[in-house]
């Protein structure tokens, strides 16, 4: 057998210098997502592997990412910052000493999240249509941001207030507490949360303060007026946080509106049309609801009598007063007649309009035209129609329907004729019935549409004391039974609207100047003589009833001989005279009297 001789690695490599050697590259682990709850874009993962066994020992260990490039140091597992959100990366090791550096595979990829981008704020505003309750929602509307690489689930809006409102999309709405008067101005921030976490704020909105519309007022009392209403209310302390500019009042039925501060005026209302109001208060975020409905009301054309003309030749006078029931104040309207004249006759159309004929105008002459004072606006107006007769006639009010204008004088001589003006047309007709005789300086007056009456005055020969009556119905003239207690010339009428009838004032050839009042009770046709009495003797005034309450004596001439402006005030509740503080504008004789809503 041979022998060989082994010669040791160490005999061999004596005196020789060894070769460093560079690691091996590392064994790639898992990669895991670990930036969950970090900063939009600034995501981190860690990174896993297992240094080599072999080669050379590695100083340093590197995990870089793809893409970006990435990078941190460490032993296993590194932790990598600064990935951009939603974005899918891998990861690979290397192993480096001073003699190179060797680099693991790529990890499987994993996607980086984190808390979403911070949203976009834009400009806050007051919600539209919001009822009052106390507070307001504000509207913040934003531009959503990135995820962040996981769904959004929830925007907060938080308010400089501490105030916050959350919703799953713009815009999301804030509820403040609104001031009254007025709000606090405040602004807005916007964050998004994932289920990594909260983004950051987003820059503050717009400074703005909550509003509601206000809180409804208190409806108070209505008042009806003639066409129209006025309507009082409280206005709520709740203005929903900003000044209330505007009440407005509304009827029912109707619609119709008027505004302003307590009470309001609703005009253009109907006359005789009930209605109820409601008011509301407007601020600058809109209408409040409607207060709850004031009681009924009934709008009506106010009671007045106007007096008008009268005097003697030659100043014989235009100017009409307008005497307003029940609060006996007087003034004289704008509209005058087209001519003056004195002894006419006037009847009324029960709160429409009064009509004014005959008389003696001009040069002394007599006057045929019928005059028409409309009481919605107290304009004047001349009728196409004519009277058959002038002067020194009486009329008489079928409430509504027609009026008649009895007697008088035409050319000279005394007439028995009666004619009829038709209020829907204003045509005037002569009736078939005439007086019993020829009458002058007479009165008349109306049973409220079942007959009217024309008693005192001369014939000519005599003077009168009988009474006459005419039956609307028919248009049949009867005498009466009962007559007055003595002859009475330039008497005053007066109708009580369906109960009774007044003759006052006049005189006579045997007693002058008188001051007694004989009442017609309509039931029976019967007269009686009242205890009360005008407060002085007086002749060619003017009369007129205020529809049930009370009549009027106006003007007129008392002993010895002088012109007087006193009103006399016949109350019919109780049959008694007084003088009321208001007087006739010009002491002026023969004039006449028309009431609106009554008879005369």
């Amino acid at each position: 057998m041979t022998i060989t001789n082994k010669v040791s690695l160490k005999s061999v490599m004596a005196g020789v210098t060894p070769i460093a050697d560079v690691p091996d590259a590392p064994t790639i682990g898992a990669a895991t997502n670990v930036g969950t709850s970090r900063a939009y874009n600034n995501g981190s993962a860690t990174v896993a592997y297992t240094a080599a066994a072999t080669g050379g020992t590695a100083t340093t260990f590197t995990a870089t990412s793809t893409p970006g490039s990435f990078t941190a140091t460490g032993a296993s597992p590194i932790t990598v910052t600064g990935l951009q959100s939603a974005t899918s990366y891998t990861f690979a090791v290397s192993a480096a000493n001073a003699n190179g550096t060797l680099t693991s595979a790529a990890s499987s990829s994993i996607t980086a999240t984190t808390v979403p981008q911070a949203p976009t704020i834009g400009t806050a505003t007051n919600a539209s249509g919001q009822s009052y309750s106390g507070s307001a929602s504000i509207s913040v509307p934003f531009t959503a941001g990135a995820t962040g690489g996981a769904a959004v689930s929830t925007y907060t809006v938080t308010s400089s207030s501490g105030a916050t409102g959350s919703g799953a999309s713009s815009p999301v709405s804030v509820s403040e507490t609104v001031g009254n008067p007025t709000s606090t101005a405040r602004t807005y921030t916007v964050t998004a949360t994932n289920a990594n976490g909260t983004s950051t704020a987003s820059s503050a909105s717009n400074s703005i303060a909550a509003v509601s519309v206000p809180q409804a007022p208190t409806i108070g009392a209505a008042t009806a007026g003639n066409a129209s209403a006025t309507v009082a209310y409280t206005a709520s302390a709740n203005t929903g946080g900003a000044a209330v500019t505007t009440y407005t009042a509304t009827s029912s039925p109707g619609g119709l509106t008027g505004t302003g501060a307590s009470p309001i005026t609703v005009s253009g209302l109907t006359n005789g049309t009930a209605y109820t109001f409601t008011v509301t208060a407007t601020n600058s975020a809109g209408t409040s609801a409607a207060s709850s409905a004031s009681s009924s009301v009934t709008p009506v054309q106010p009671k007045a009598g106007y007096i008008l003309g009268g005097g003697g030749y030659p100043n014989y006078r235009t100017s009409i007063d307008k005497l307003a029931v029940p609060a006996d104040t007087i003034t004289v309207i704008a509209a005058t007649l087209t001519t003056g004249r004195e002894a006419a006759a006037g009847v009324a159309n029960s709160g429409t309009a009064g009509y004014y004929g005959g008389g003696i105008g001009g040069a002394g002459s007599g006057q045929n035209s019928i005059e028409k004072i409309t009481f919605s606006s107290d304009a004047v107006s001349t009728l196409a129609a004519s009277l058959s007769r002038a002067d020194y006639l009486a009329g008489a009010a079928n409430s509504g329907t027609a009026g008649y204008f009895a007697g008088g004088n035409q050319g000279g001589a005394r007439t028995s004729g009666i004619d009829k003006v038709a209020f829907s047309n204003d045509a005037k007709t002569t009736l078939s019935a005439t007086l019993s005789s020829v009458r002058v300086q007479h009165a008349g007056l109306a049973n409220s549409g079942t007959a009217g009456y024309f008693g005192g005055g001369d014939d000519g020969t005599n003077q009168l004391t009988t009474i006459e009556k005419l039956t609307f119905s028919g248009e049949t003239r009867s005498l009466l039974g009962a007559s007055f207690a003595t002859k009475r010339i330039n008497v005053g009428g007066l109708a009580n609207s369906g109960t009774a009838g007044y003759f006052g004032g006049g005189n006579n050839n045997i007693n002058g100047v008188l001051d007694d009042v004989e009442k017609l009770a309509f039931s029976n046709d019967s007269r009686s003589l009242l205890g009360s009495y005008l407060s002085s003797g007086r002749y060619g005034q003017g009369t007129f009833a205020n529809s049930g309450t009370a009549g009027y004596f106006t003007g007129g001439i008392y002993p010895p001989g002088f012109y007087t402006s006193s009103i006399l005030k016949l109350t019919f509740s109780n049959d008694s005279t007084s003088t009321i503080a208001a007087t006739v504008s010009s002491a002026t004789p023969y004039q006449s009297g028309i009431g609106n809503s009554g008879t005369l």
